[in-house]
């Protein structure tokens, strides 16, 4: 594999990782602000934004098992 090609799939491994990781950053902040309203909301809500945090973070916790499982494979063809 050619470096370029190397470099373009970091790239689309990054990208990849980054999508999942701010839908997860986004849900908790807005849940955090959720809770430190004055006005309590209701908690069904703040629950719904964790669980889209948490399942964009266990995809995230997938693909770099994937990565890691690809990059094992080809160090262990490269010997």
């Amino acid at each position: 594999m050619s470096e370029y090609d190397l470099m373009k799939e970091e790239r689309a491994f990054i990208h990849d990782v980054s999508s999942p990781l701010m839908i997860a950053i986004g849900m908790v902040d807005f849940a955090v602000n959720l809770c430190q309203k004055e006005e309590q909301e209701d908690p069904e809500k703040v629950i719904q934004k964790l669980e889209k945090a948490q399942k964009a973070l266990k995809r995230i916790g997938e693909l770099l098992k994937e990565r890691r499982k690809t990059l094992i494979d080809r160090m262990s063809d490269d010997v």
